[in-house]
């Protein structure tokens, strides 16, 4: 029987990003109406028309990722689904370990996940892409689910021990 390990994605982050695409296409329907017309056709459908549509790009795919409810990361005997893209395979992973981080409010832990290859990287969804720690490491959140990430990591290389 497969064991499957999942790190839920976080509704809030993709609530907020939906919020500000919202804003970026409010402020390219304001735009349409408001750009005086000695300033050209080409001004206003250029300016206007792609801030529409990055705000209405931003706001489906959020949207979307809050309906699906795909994982952030789910691990299987086969290797790593980052939540689209295709699977990494564990040969592909060197080493799983926490990073952490501070804001003001409370402390954010993170997984981050290092590959034997830094072409490895371009293989996932390129949301993933900016939260690259260095060349060849890539970082997930993790919720408050899990009583520890120690706890998620040991899980994790549980998994891959199995597929071993």
């Amino acid at each position: 029987m497969p064991r499957i390990v999942e790190v839920p994605r976080s509704v809030s982050a993709h609530a907020v990003a939906g919020l500000f695409g919202a804003l970026v296409l409010a402020a390219g329907v304001y735009l349409w109406f408001h750009i005086e017309p000695r300033m050209g056709e080409v001004y206003r459908w250029s300016v206007s028309g792609a801030l529409a549509i990055i705000g209405a790009y931003s706001v489906l795919a959020n949207l979307r990722m809050m309906v699906g409810r795909a994982p952030a990361l789910r691990a299987t005997s086969d290797g790593l689904w980052f939540g689209g893209g295709p699977l990494i395979p564990w040969r592909d992973i060197e080493s799983i370990y926490p990073v952490a981080g501070r804001t003001p409010e409370s402390e954010v832990w993170r997984i981050a996940i290092s590959f034997h290859r830094a072409r490895t990287l371009f293989r996932l969804p390129a949301r993933l892409w900016l939260t690259t720690l260095s060349l060849g490491d890539v970082a997930i959140a993790v919720p408050p689910v899990y009583a520890t990430v120690q706890r998620l990591i040991a899980q994790l290389d549980a998994v891959r021990a199995s597929a071993a």
